[in-house]
């Protein structure tokens, strides 16, 4: 994967019912370079924002920051990780408040990190028994002794390219990631 451009922010929109309105040049450009060529202006623009993010917890999370930015009126900033196999990519989403309901994000780069190439693969013949949950903000992997670690660590301690089946992912939330999110919107539950 690619980084966005430098000081770069990827933007789209979602109107009052969810669904997608707009996505910026950049964001499109992104897509492409990342292998997602698929995810075209015109295959997203329509298409409720819920279609594209996976985990109930995740979706619990993002639904509570869209009702305080539309309710309280005031943008919510949460930080965020896009890595690619050779970086940690640092980021900000910022979700604003806009007339009728509508929502503003922008996705802004904060910083980067290289590192030794790595490759988990998204397609591929997996066990569907055996689940790996990942947080979706800071991409680190849950191990069974209820540590969250970097991927790097989890695939040696998980030994997860010496089996033959890789295990699926499943999106959640570590708890300094909660935390985080929570005192940003200051709503969510303790749990």
């Amino acid at each position: 994967m690619q980084s966005p451009d430098d000081n770069a922010s990827l933007g789209y929109q979602i109107g009052h019912d969810d669904r997608i309105t707009f996505v910026d040049s950049k964001w499109i450009s992104f897509a492409e370079r990342n292998k997602a060529p698929e995810l075209t202006e015109r295959a997203i623009v329509g298409k409720s924002i819920w279609n594209f993010v996976a985990g109930r917890e995740v979706q619990h999370l993002y639904g509570l920051m869209f009702h305080v930015a539309r309710s309280e009126g005031r943008e919510v900033a949460v930080p965020f990780r896009c890595d690619s196999p050779t970086s940690r990519r640092f980021m900000e989403l910022r979700v604003a408040p806009g007339q009728k309901g509508a929502l503003s994000f922008q996705s802004l780069l904060v910083r980067e990190e290289a590192r030794a190439y790595i490759e988990l693969p998204d397609t591929g013949d997996r066990a569907p028994e055996a689940l790996q949950t990942i947080c979706s903000w800071c991409k680190r992997l849950h191990l069974k002794d209820d540590s969250w670690v970097e991927i790097e660590r989890a695939v040696r301690e998980l030994g997860l390219f010496g089996s033959a089946r890789l295990p699926r992912l499943t999106h959640g939330i570590c708890p300094d990631c909660r935390s985080e999110i929570r005192q940003e919107i200051r709503t969510l539950p303790d749990r």
